[in-house]
């Protein structure tokens, strides 16, 4: 990994000059190799002054923890932060890397992308020192509400002397000579003082993290492809579905109107056939009134009437 794409994932090298334990025992291993050279070594003074200088580092690591508002802090890639910090489910209803609820800020405030990306980096570094290198959205949301809880319950100070035993229990189960943990190569300095051009930085962070975060980050990008094309397939699939409605709907608009003009045709025809029958009953209704005045007329219906009254 050159220096930029470095720089690029885990911000500035500027901030590991002190921090990184690896340097501090290669530092103290050389300068104890130096000091024995020609002369006998004195185990006391040599234990006092290693004391000394472990106490004078832990409270510069408080100091650093407190003050690194100032600082560049460690952060991932912002294409990385972006997709993440909308984050949210319905379990977990503080968003991953969001942090005003902490240091109860103005985002329009001076330091405010400061602390901000000082409780990031910090989170990071917990999970990192407690041995959780779990990337997954789901993971990071779950911790990242546990990390916000933690803060408002213990204050920040408390919860910074947590991260400092949490660092050094990660130093003292991991050798510096394992596998994954190598020190980095000495600084080269040319006749002139100066750092040589194929010096990449010191970094605090393990080597082998920067392969897994590179990992992790092209799973990612894998899993965000993969997504999007999902999106691309059910967008067209829903697309396809969306014309052949679209058409159903256009034919069922066009075929109404000839439905209605044959209905309106049958009910013309209906109409027609109620008016003939209507003529018939009428004409009916007429002969049957003339046979009867005809049978008045000839008196058959009388003489009926007549012998029925004699007979009663």
């Amino acid at each position: 990994m050159d220096d930029a794409l470095r720089r690029s994932i885990f911000g500035s090298s500027d901030e590991s000059d002190e921090s990184s334990p690896k340097r501090r025992r290669s530092r103290s291993r050389d300068s104890g190799a130096n000091s024995g050279v020609g002369s006998p070594i004195d185990t006391t003074s040599q234990r006092g002054a290693s004391t000394s200088v472990g106490t004078s580092q832990e409270e510069r690591g408080r100091s650093v923890l407190r003050l690194a508002p100032e600082k560049k802090a460690w952060m991932p890639p912002k294409s990385i932060m972006d997709h993440l910090s909308a984050t949210t489910s319905d379990r977990y209803r503080t968003r991953l890397f969001d942090s005003p609820r902490i240091h109860h800020l103005d985002p329009s405030a001076k330091n405010y992308r400061a602390e901000h990306e000082f409780f990031i980096d910090a989170f990071f570094k917990h999970r990192w020192y407690s041995g959780n290198h779990k990337r997954d959205g789901p993971s990071l949301l779950q911790a990242w509400n546990a990390y916000i809880h933690n803060l408002e319950d213990v204050g920040r100070d408390a919860w910074n002397d947590k991260l400092i035993k949490a660092r050094d229990k990660f130093e003292k189960r991991t050798p510096t000579d394992s596998a994954g943990h190598r020190e980095s190569p000495p600084i080269e300095v040319n006749e002139e003082g100066k750092r040589s051009p194929n010096y990449r930085g010191e970094a605090c962070i393990p080597e082998s993290l920067f392969d897994r975060v590179t990992q992790a980050l092209r799973g990612d990008i894998e899993l965000e492809r993969d997504r999007r094309l999902q999106l691309a397939d059910t967008v067209s699939k829903h697309r396809a579905e969306f014309a052949f409605a679209q058409l159903e709907s256009e034919r069922a608009l066009t075929s109404l109107p000839n439905e209605l003009r044959v209905a309106r045709g049958i009910a013309d025809r209906s109409r027609d056939e109620i008016a003939a029958l209507q003529t018939l009953v009428d004409a009916h209704h007429r002969e049957h009134k003339d046979l009867c005045e005809m049978l008045k007329r000839k008196g058959v219906l009388n003489r009926k009437k007549q012998r029925t009254d004699g007979t009663a």
